[in-house]
């Protein structure tokens, strides 16, 4: 999504990253528990979009090994599509290809039904699908006022 908007809201995004990253690391203090994981993922983003990949890696790694110590499935899998990405942006497709299984995984533990590329589903206890989930989460950093937020979120499910 950065990278697709003009220059002056990339300055206006990056502020509000670096904004909501200085809350996280407060919150990340007083309850890792709840916001560790955010906050990793928050500065490897932050790191991804600055080209300093290698420190995005660091922050994407710390933030599955947290995920994983706290039981946040769904961020573990937030994680590692991200980070598939970014192997995928630089030709290393094998890792791109392991971070997506290890994503999907994630999902299903989690409890979410998962199309594949065949367009069958694979059936778990949840009925939403991988691109349901990414536009979902895409309407929540988008939209500032609840309404709106939930007139998207509406839109998006129906």
């Amino acid at each position: 999504m950065y990278e697709k908007v003009n220059d002056g809201l990339k300055k206006k995004y990056l502020k509000t990253i670096k904004e909501n990253l200085i809350e996280f690391e407060k919150y990340s203090l007083e309850c890792p528990e709840n916001f560790i994981v955010r906050k990793n993922l928050i500065k490897a983003e932050l790191y991804r979009i600055e080209n300093k990949i290698n420190e995005a890696f660091k922050y994407f790694e710390k933030a599955i090994e947290a995920a994983e110590i706290y039981s946040q499935i769904h961020l573990k899998a937030i994680a590692n599509r991200l980070l598939s990405n970014i192997y995928k942006k630089i030709n290393q497709e094998r890792v791109s290809k392991l971070l997506k299984n290890e994503e999907e995984e994630a999902l299903i533990q989690w409890g979410v039904s998962i199309k594949n590329h065949s367009n069958s589903t694979i059936n778990f206890s949840k009925a939403i699908n991988l691109d349901t989930l990414t536009k979902a989460a895409e309407a929540i950093v988008k939209e500032q006022k609840l309404p709106n937020l939930l007139k998207s979120l509406l839109y998006i499910l129906y």
